[in-house]
Order: structure tokens, then C-alpha cells, then sequence
């Protein structure tokens, strides 16, 4: 897009030189024809490139800069839409590519051929020097004809170009939509890694409760035809915050947080530059005992007082912190980061957020560790959002700022992380108002990124398979009592939340029951009768778009496929996700 800038501005630079030579040679009519003939010329040429760049540009750029850009295409803003673009040009972005570096090419001959400096100004300012040029052939000349080749490689590469343009942005949402099968299987592979690695690395002996958080993000990955999952898989990060729960007062908590990433291929090591101080860590590492984690998150929160989440636990408070005590060992050529095997012994100490303090590893992959800056690790808490909806309905001053643009957010988020983590240990089948959590600044009485939402677990030690646990649940929940064929309720348990989240409360008619062996058919079909009551406050307080992903999950019950199906994956995308995020970009979020 920035040879596409630089192509669009030489365009009107060009323009505006022949006008000032017909201005100059205004009494030639001869040469003022042909100059004629090449302002319109170029001029419909420029309008087309501007066309193309539109095109290619509208619903990535805000259409509050999209005018903007197109008139100041030097402009510093283009660059960074280059890998939308390249995705919104699939396959076609090498030829794409190639046509533009033509169509640049050809302008710059067209500047040298017109006497136009690097300033834009033209170098020939009167009629002597004009004809004094012409006369003597130095390459500069006004003949139409002379201009032939280079105005064929100009159309020739903008009729490309725009046929390219238009072709892909008629075809971006079935690719994207296509492309999110194969994105939700990568994604549900590297978070079930990455849940198995942790529980691996989680060997202290803390007397306090812990706990683990995932973000649930709403991820625009793409996965272009042919290109190596590996890497796409190197771009994703996760966000994690560890923690433990202990204390009679939120104050008493704390959460830090850690950024994840697959790591290069390179073998995990436990040999480092030689520091006392790493000996001294590897000593302690070297015993590894059990961890007590919290059973869920909600059961920590026993009591309430003035909207603020209360514990009920007494065990002494431990933390994994982050941001204290991890040396920092020299530069070496050789050095790998080690394999982390006591993370809560590691993360006591000290790192700069930028870099890798070590990896964590299961049997399929390597992950680097990333402290993260965050604000006091001690006034952090979760508020599950069960207990948000329970704010917004007794007027909370706490949620004045969840208004339809956090809540749209929330809902695109959920929607997008039942697609990539469906069937992983991070998110249950059933997903009820206790599985989403949201991190507070508890000292403000604030909500940090209210519209954020984390899903959290525990590592139980006696856990021996969680993929084996969803299985034996995905079983139950094809078995269950009054159920004549299978049913999966992940979809439409989604449903239920979103119009929760629109509606700004908790609806006791909508709740599920983590527990399947409760959800028979008839009490299904009792809240999504429920559900479907709401359908005006919905398409009041959403819109038409936000009602039709709500119906498309309620409408899921019906059907035999489930979220382990391709097909099913791609038709959820269409009527959920996109319709969602449709929204979202009209909103300008």
C-alpha cells in the first residue's frame, strides 16, 4: 500500500506540470491538444487507482480516515494496513504486488519525461527553456505519442489492479469464514499445550489456593491457503494471569500476568551463563512437590459488600509476582532460555517485560514466558460476570461504563473463544455467567478492560487427563435422560449469555446447569422458549444483527452437528461472528 501511495501522489504531480507547460504554451495549439489529451488521460487513470485503493481499504481503515488517506497517500497511516491487505488479496498479492511496482515504475519515467524534481516543482518554468528543450531532444517532450508506452503500462496495471481489488473484497468474508475451521483447530491445539504445559511447570509447594487465568480475545487470525500453520502459530500470543486466592479482603489478592508464545525451534535447556544466583534458583528447583489449587473461581467468593467480591478463604496469601526477583543473565551467542519447572519459584523474581524468562514445554511444543507490566499485583481481583450483570441491575456506579460498546466487545470476544477453545480444558461445554471473569483494580473500585474477559481453571495435581474428561463429558452429553438423538449445548449456552450481556442483567429463566445430566430435552426447550420472548428488547438494545447471532445459537439445538465439525465451524462464523463484528466496525471499535 505504500508504492500504492507513492503511485497515487505521482498521478496528480504529473497533472499538475502539463498544466502549467499548457499554461505556458497556451498559444501552441498543437502541443496544448496533446497536453490535453494526457491530463484526461492521467486523470482518469488517477481516479481509477484511487478506486482501487478504496476498495481495497474499505472495512479496514475507518471510513472516518478513509477520504483522508486517499488524499494524502505519502501519508504515514498507509503502511500499517499492509498485512490486512495482504490477507484481503489472498493468493493474488504477489501479482498484485508486481503490477503496482510496474505501474511505479512507469511513473517515475513519466516524471523524468516531464521534468518534474524530487520537490514535485518542474524544472522547465518558461516558454525559452521549454522550447530550448524540446528543440534539442533531451528526453523531455509534450507529444502525445510519445507517452503511449508509458500510459499503456499505466491502464494496463490499473485495469489489473482494480479487477484484483474488487474480486477479493467480493470474496474476503467467505475466505475468512472458510479459513476459521482450520484457525479454531491450530488455536485449540496450542491453548490445550499451553494448559498442559503449565500444569506441568505448577510444582510448588504454596500453601495458598491458585488459580490461572485465559483471556478471551476476539483473534481476526487467518490462515491463507498454503501457508505453513507453523507460521501462523508464531504470531498468536496468550495472555495468562496467575494468582492465588487467600485473605478476608480483595486487597489480599493478587494476579500477575504473563504473555505466551509458541517458541522458535529451538531445544528447551537447562544450562545457562554461569551465575551464582541461577545456581542458587536451580538448587530449589530441583524439588518438586504438589500444588493446592482453588476448585473454581466462584467458590472463593463467599459473601458480598457494597459490590465488591468477598473471599471467604483464610490461607496465607502466596503469589506467583511477576515483576520481583528473576535475574537476568548476561548475553550469550549460546543461550537458550531454560525450561521453567517450578514456574511460582521463578516468577518471584524480576524481569523487564520484554524479555523471555523462560519456557515452559509439554510433549507437542515449546512456549517462551513474557512478563507482563501491570498495575499493583496486590489490589487485583475477579468478578465473575454472574455478579457484573448483578451490578448493572442495582445501579452500580461501578458499571456505569458498561454501556453497548462493552458489552458488543464482550459478546464478539465470548463468540470468537467458544470457536477456538470448544473442547479444550479451558472452557466447559456449558459456559454459564460463573465461567467468565473480568480483572478489577479493587483500590478504585474499578473494572479493568470491562469488556476483557478472562476464563479461569485450576491444575488439579490429580487431574490425569483433562482431554480425557472432555471426552467422557461430550459422551454424557449425548446420552443424557428424554434425549432421542445428540445434543450439544455449548452453542446455544452462548446464546443465553449474549442476551444477558445486551440486556444488561441476569435472566434466572436462561440459566444452564453446568451439569448435563440436568439438561434434559424438556428444560432445554423451556428456556429457549424463554429466550425466545426477548426477541424485541434484543433487537432494541442490539440491533438486527446482534438478534440474528442470538437466534443462530438458539436455533443450534436443532441440529445434529456441534462445534467438532468443519461445516458447522464455518456456518457458526457466518451467523455469529461476523454478524457480530459487522457491528463492531459500524461502531468503529
Amino acid at each position: 500500500m505504500e508504492v500504492a501511495g507513492l503511485v497515487l501522489g505521482a498521478l496528480p504531480v504529473a497533472i499538475s506540470a502539463l498544466k502549467g507547460y499548457r499554461s505556458i504554451l497556451s498559444s501552441l495549439k498543437t502541443v496544448k491538444r496533446d497536453i490535453d489529451y494526457l491530463i484526461r488521460d492521467l486523470g482518469t487513470e488517477q481516479q481509477i487507482l484511487q478506486n482501487t485503493c478504496e476498495t481495497l481499504l474499505k472495512g479496514i481503515v475507518p471510513d472516518s480516515k478513509l477520504d483522508e488517506m486517499i488524499d494524502d497517500p505519502f501519508g504515514p497511516d498507509w503502511k500499517q494496513y499492509d498485512d490486512q491487505i495482504r490477507l484481503r488479496l489472498w493468493r493474488s498479492h504477489d501479482t498484485f504486488q508486481e503490477r503496482l511496482a510496474e505501474m511505479h515504475d512507469a511513473s517515475v519515467k513519466l516524471k523524468e519525461m516531464l521534468a518534474i524534481q524530487e520537490d514535485g516543482k518542474t524544472k522547465l518554468t518558461d516558454g525559452r527553456s521549454i522550447l530550448s528543450e524540446l528543440k534539442h531532444r533531451t528526453g523531455f517532450t509534450l507529444k502525445k505519442k510519445d507517452y503511449e508506452t508509458i500510459m499503456t503500462r499505466i491502464k494496463d496495471g490499473n485495469s489489473v489492479l482494480l479487477k484484483l481489488a474488487q474480486q477479493n473484497n467480493e470474496l474476503e468474508l467467505n475466505r475468512r469464514s472458510r479459513s476459521q475451521a482450520k484457525v479454531a483447530r491450530l488455536i485449540r491445539k496450542l491453548s490445550q499445550s499451553i494448559f498442559d504445559a503449565l500444569r506441568i511447570a505448577m510444582t510448588c509447594s504454596c500453601a495458598t489456593l491458585h488459580n490461572v487465568g485465559l483471556e478471551l480475545i476476539p483473534r481476526k487470525t487467518v490462515i491463507i491457503h498454503g501457508e505453513p500453520e507453523d507460521t501462523v502459530a508464531r504470531t498468536l500470543s496468550f495472555h495468562i494471569v496467575v494468582g492465588s486466592i487467600g485473605g478476608s479482603t480483595p486487597q489480599s489478592q493478587r494476579w500477575d500476568s504473563l504473555r505466551i508464545k509458541l517458541a522458535d525451534k529451538h531445544e528447551p535447556s537447562f544450562t545457562t551463563a554461569p551465575s551464582p544466583m541461577r545456581d542458587a534458583i536451580d538448587t530449589q528447583l530441583q524439588t518438586s512437590r504438589t500444588v493446592r489449587w482453588t476448585s473454581n473461581l466462584t467458590s472463593s467468593f463467599k459473601s458480598r459488600k457494597d459490590g465488591v467480591a468477598i473471599s471467604g478463604t483464610s490461607a496465607t496469601q502466596t503469589l506467583l509476582h511477576v515483576s520481583t526477583a528473576i535475574p537476568i543473565l548476561p548475553a550469550t551467542s549460546t543461550y537458550t532460555p531454560p525450561t521453567v519447572t517450578n514456574l511460582c519459584q521463578l516468577m518471584r523474581g524480576k524481569s523487564p517485560a520484554s524479555d523471555c524468562c523462560g519456557l515452559i514445554t509439554n510433549a507437542a511444543h515449546n512456549f517462551e514466558l513474557y512478563p507482563q507490566a501491570c498495575h499493583s499485583s496486590e489490589s487485583r481481583s475477579f468478578i465473575t460476570l454472574r455478579q457484573i450483570l448483578e451490578d448493572c441491575e442495582s445501579g452500580s456506579n461501578i458499571t456505569h461504563h458498561f454501556g453497548y460498546p462493552e458489552q458488543l466487545r464482550l459478546a464478539l470476544a465470548l463468540s470468537v473463544s467458544v470457536l477456538h477453545l470448544y473442547n479444550t480444558p479451558w472452557l466447559a461445554r456449558i459456559v454459564t455467567l460463573d465461567d467468565v471473569a473480568f480483572l478489577r483494580e479493587s483500590s478504585h473500585q474499578s473494572y479493568d478492560n470491562p469488556y476483557q474477559p478472562f476464563v479461569t481453571k485450576d491444575f488439579s495435581t490429580n487431574t490425569t487427563s483433562t482431554t480425557n474428561q472432555n471426552r467422557q463429558q461430550h459422551q454424557a452429553n449425548h446420552s443424557l435422560p428424554g434425549r432421542l438423538r445428540p445434543m450439544d449445548l455449548t452453542v446455544m449456552s452462548l446464546g443465553t449469555l449474549l442476551i444477558q450481556i445486551i440486556l444488561g442483567k441476569r435472566i434466572p429463566d436462561l440459566d444452564l446447569t453446568p451439569e448435563p445430566q440436568k439438561m434434559d430435552m424438556n428444560s432445554v426447550l423451556a428456556r429457549k422458549e424463554a429466550a425466545s420472548q426477548l426477541t424485541g428488547p434484543i433487537v432494541q438494545n442490539g440491533g438486527m444483527n446482534y438478534d440474528s447471532a442470538v437466534q443462530w445459537c438458539l436455533g443450534s439445538i436443532l441440529g445434529v452437528a456441534s462445534l467438532e465439525d468443519d461445516n458447522f465451524c464455518q456456518n457458526f462464523y457466518e451467523g455469529v461472528v461476523a454478524r457480530l463484528e459487522a457491528d463492531r466496525v459500524l461502531l468503529g471499535l
